[in-house]
């Protein structure tokens, strides 16, 4: 799970319709990368603290379900996580994990509409339990800086339905220790009033992944 860096304070009430945290709310999506598919399911559970928000994604690897959490906080300027989303341990089969030591910038903004640009940055360190791999990257340090934008509003039609959406382009930049070079990825977002990411496409390195909603409940 990922760790928790400084949160501000904050208040229980999200405002951002795009992003909402409604109990029981889940959304399924289809992933696909090159020729192989597979699904990962997101749930807003109940968190501990009233003024905590609790998503949950549950990943299956190699037939074993792996489930991450992430936890967010509110306040005036909008939603703002508490760790980076810890998907190392999922898509790694739980070799690797993040160790979250700051955030710096709101996950998303409490106002969107077109022309909205944000920034965020998450600096966290690695950890392994895989012992050929922890000279490598053990305790090395790792800097995850994403600029978004809302680059327009548009119909989107994904498996789970049709919906009108705001369109947030993203580049995402990562720098790490135990990288040569840095990554870019450049993401395509798409986020549904009152729902959420209903599509996802990501390039990096020539290599693209894209995620879509097969089904919506609990809204």
């Amino acid at each position: 799970m990922a760790g928790s860096g400084a949160a501000p304070a904050n208040s229980g009430n999200c405002t951002n319709p795009y992003y909402p945290f409604k109990v029981g709310s889940k959304i399924v999506y289809k992933t696909t990368h090159g020729t192989t598919n597979s699904n990962y399911t997101m749930e807003v559970q109940p968190a501990d603290n009233a003024d905590t928000h609790k998503l949950v994604y549950t990943f299956t690897v190699r037939g074993q379900n792996f489930p991450i959490t992430q936890e967010f906080v509110c306040d005036r300027d909008g939603i703002r996580a508490k760790g980076m989303l810890d998907l190392a341990s999922a898509l790694g089969g739980a070799n690797f994990s993040f160790e979250t030591n700051s955030v710096d910038g709101p996950f998303m903004p409490a106002d969107m509409s077109v022309g909205t640009k944000w920034e965020t940055t998450y600096n966290v360190t690695l950890h392994t339990t895989n012992a050929a791999m922890a000279r490598m990257m053990e305790g090395k340090h790792q800097t995850t800086h994403i600029a978004s934008e809302v680059v327009g509003e548009e119909s989107i039609t994904v498996a789970a339905g049709t919906y009108r959406a705001l369109k947030v382009k993203m580049q995402i930049d990562i720098t790490s220790e135990i990288l040569p070079n840095p990554i870019r990825t450049t993401t395509e977002t798409w986020f549904v009033r009152n729902i959420g990411m209903v599509k996802s496409i990501s390039t990096s390195n020539g290599q693209t992944t894209t995620s879509e909603a097969t089904s919506v409940s609990g809204f």
